[in-house]
């Protein structure tokens, strides 16, 4: 490694899982992923919400399992501690937009400023008007989220909202593809499913669908009678097609055999699994209807564990 380059470790700290990249970064901006690490978040929660232990345990059992040595961090503050609105402001200027957010913000807000910090990004800017996202979080989830870090030597060097990191990968994205067009974003975790609409790299509209892996895997444990580790598993080992008539689609009998599993229930499983994912579709079109902007996206992204 040079010695001007610089090492950080990206943490995702899901709804089931810890998802770490330690990054390589040179000074002439180029960028190379070094490691990549995920582990099971293991729960606390027995008759009282321990969620502020819950994730300090499993945050620094995951850093020291994988990566003890690193110092310098890079972490996400979960959607459900953010609140997230879209406010049009009377302004042109981002100066202006930054001095009036907080003011034109906190009518819409369920906490008093004086515990909260907020942050914006406008995505469009006319002549009169702006339209700006702004995300708002309580000073306690903050501290929260970055303390176990801190308590060592290391430091962390940003810390970001999910839909904002989901945004960043569009910058990926082909230009003649994306280029002054809305595009659309899907990302599939364990508890929630993010919709993002981007345009030229601007996240200009998100939400939290709460619909994801788990709810998949509560139907494969109704439907087999399985306890919910073994239907994560056998969620995996199944590899059902949702694109495939389950009616008309052949399996061999070593299939049927292997898992233990007959055409009957496995059709009966497969619609339960549609059902769901055919709630998350409902979603993101009510999503479109939502959108502020008035174009829909010209291509969509999908993503997930």
């Amino acid at each position: 490694m040079s010695i001007l380059a610089r090492k950080e470790l990206v943490v995702d700290y899901g709804s089931t899982h810890i998802k770490g990249a330690l990054v390589e970064s040179s000074p002439l901006g180029g960028r190379r992923i070094l490691r990549l690490e995920t582990l099971p978040i293991v729960s606390l929660r027995t008759d009282g919400d321990n969620q502020a232990e819950e994730y300090e345990y499993n945050l620094v059992r995951f850093v020291q399992s994988f990566f003890p040595e690193e110092e310098s961090f890079l972490l996400n503050l979960p959607m459900d501690r953010v609140y997230v609105r879209d406010i049009r402001v009377p302004v042109v200027t981002a100066e202006q937009i930054d001095e009036v957010m907080p003011f034109e913000v906190e009518p819409l807000l369920p906490v008093s400023l004086e515990n909260a910090e907020v942050i914006g990004q406008p995505w469009a800017i006319g002549e009169e008007s702006s339209n700006v996202i702004t995300f708002t979080a309580q000073h306690k989830d903050l501290q929260r989220t970055v303390l176990p870090i801190l308590r060592g030597t290391a430091s962390v060097q940003m810390l970001s909202v999910d839909c904002v990191g989901l945004a960043g990968a569009s910058t990926l994205i082909p230009a003649e593809v994306s280029q002054d067009k809305m595009v659309g974003q899907i990302d599939i975790g364990g508890s929630y499913t993010i919709v993002n609409f981007v345009k030229n790299g601007t996240l200009v509209f998100t939400r939290r669908i709460a619909v994801g892996g788990v709810h998949i895997t509560d139907v494969v444990a109704e439907t087999l009678g399985l306890d919910i580790s073994t239907a994560e598993d056998k969620k995996i080992e199944l590899d059902i097609d949702l694109a495939e008539d389950t009616e008309k689609t052949e399996r061999s009998e070593s299939y049927y055999r292997r898992h233990r599993i007959d055409k009957k229930t496995l059709t009966k499983l497969h619609k339960k699994i549609r059902e769901v994912l055919d709630d998350l579709v409902q979603e993101v079109e009510r999503s479109v209807l939502s959108l502020p902007a008035q174009e829909d996206p010209v291509v969509w992204y999908l993503s997930g564990g």
